[in-house]
């Protein structure tokens, strides 16, 4: 019963363990390479996906539905040439899966944020910075007019001014994106039902290992049932035996007397043999 046990418990830790590995995974998600930093009408970004544009510049990956199901984005974004725009202190991503009921971020206190959480990070000069995207409830819903851009703090005017003192400049080179890795839920929904399964996996196994023990303690006392079956009755048969020697001492006496008179009996033939013997040879 014990291995029964063991093996009961392995059983369960596998299933969780199965189960945690089928509910998320990482991957690296395949870019485009062509989109740049731009200047929209009130902000600096760069575009992780524009339904709403055809330039490349306004697309890092080709459809937004290599996000789908995913919970956690993590966007490796590199800056070169900060110094252009000396008020650029951070970076953080805004966007919304614009489908029934969707995710969206537009800014912190915004109203119509739903779900989407996007902390922002701190620039402090050329570098290559990570800025994350975490759902919650939910992972990400693929539809065809998702949007994602990670912003910048730079004011329009900083980068009109510096277009204009810097004639045929381009500072599209600011922005590019290094890499997207993400963690995806296996079949979408709420992130919360791996946490579900596994909790459900541990009970089942809890339940199997207390079985395991109540049939061990059943097989113990089955057991040491039969061993007392057993000692009593060799017990008994002992002292039956003893007794039955016990209450037939004539029993015992009687053969005794049976025997010695055979002997005699025998003595007395050997002598009357002999005596013969002897008359004869007088004679």
């Amino acid at each position: 019963m014990k291995m029964r046990k063991f093996f009961a418990g392995m059983a369960a830790s596998a299933l969780a363990l199965s189960m945690m590995s089928v509910a998320a995974s990482a991957e690296e998600v395949a870019l485009t390479g062509t989109a740049t930093a731009r200047r929209d009408a009130n902000d600096v970004r760069i575009n992780i996906y524009n339904p709403w544009s055809q330039e490349e510049i306004d697309h890092a990956v080709e459809s937004m539905e290599v996000f789908d199901y995913a919970t956690e984005f993590k966007i490796k974004v590199k800056v070169t040439g900060a110094d252009r725009f000396p008020s650029l202190t951070k970076l953080y991503v805004m966007g919304a899966e614009n489908v029934d009921n969707g995710k969206a971020y537009w800014g912190e206190g915004n109203e119509a944020n739903s779900n989407l959480v996007c902390p922002e990070t701190a620039v402090s000069g050329d570098g290559e910075y990570v800025v994350t995207v975490t759902t919650e409830g939910t992972s990400w819903i693929y539809g065809e007019n998702n949007f994602m851009a990670v912003y910048t703090d730079i004011p329009v005017a900083e980068w009109d001014a510096w277009l204009e003192a810097n004639e045929g400049g381009d500072p599209s080179d600011l922005l590019s994106i290094v890499s997207i890795d993400c963690t995806f839920e296996s079949e979408g929904g709420d992130t919360t039902e791996s946490t579900a399964e596994e909790s459900k996996a541990e009970e089942e196994s809890k339940a199997e290992e207390s079985k395991a023990e109540e049939e061990s303690k059943a097989d113990t006392t089955a057991n040491n049932t039969t061993n007392n079956t057993t000692g009593n009755n060799t017990a008994n048969n002992t002292t039956n035996n003893t007794a039955n020697n016990t209450t037939n001492p004539a029993n015992s006496s009687d053969n005794a007397k049976a025997g010695a008179a055979a002997g005699i009996a025998l003595a007395g033939i050997a002598v009357a043999g002999a005596a013969l013997v002897i008359t004869k040879k007088k004679s």
